[in-house]
C-alpha cells in the first residue's frame, strides 16, 4: 500500500486549479490518474471547498435544460415574413398561415368553409 510521501497528488494549489479548471471531471478520473481512492478525492475537494461533483453535474444539466428552454422560447418569437389573412400582422415562424390561435379560427370559420363550399 502505498504512503501518504509516495501518491503522486500535486499541491494544494495545484488542486485548486485542476478543480476550477475541470470541474466535471469525476473524482474516479483524479483517482485513477493520481494513484488514491476516490473518497480520499472526495475528501481533497471537500477540504479545498470545491463542491461535490455530483452537484457540479447536476449544475450543469440544469443550464442546458434551461438553455434549451431559452432557445425554444426564441425560435417560437422569430417571424416568417408571411402576412396574416386575417389581421395583416406578421406571422410567427412556429405558425403556417395565421399569426394567432384566434386568428386561425376566424380563418377557418371563413376561409376555408367559402372554399370547400
Amino acid at each position: 500500500m502505498p504512503t501518504a510521501q509516495s501518491r503522486r497528488t500535486p499541491t494544494d494549489n495545484q488542486l485548486r486549479n485542476l478543480f476550477a479548471k475541470y470541474p466535471l471531471v469525476s473524482n474516479q478520473a483524479w483517482a485513477s490518474e493520481w494513484g488514491v481512492s476516490k473518497e480520499w478525492v472526495r475528501r481533497l475537494r471537500k477540504r479545498l471547498g470545491f463542491a461535490p461533483s455530483s452537484q457540479i453535474a447536476a449544475q450543469v444539466r440544469a443550464d442546458r435544460r434551461a438553455r434549451k428552454e431559452a432557445d425554444k422560447i426564441v425560435a417560437a418569437s422569430r417571424l416568417s415574413g408571411l402576412v396574416c389573412p386575417v389581421d395583416g400582422a406578421l406571422v410567427p415562424a412556429s405558425r403556417q398561415v395565421t399569426c394567432s390561435s384566434k386568428c386561425a379560427e376566424t380563418y377557418r370559420a371563413t376561409f376555408t368553409y367559402r372554399t370547400n363550399r
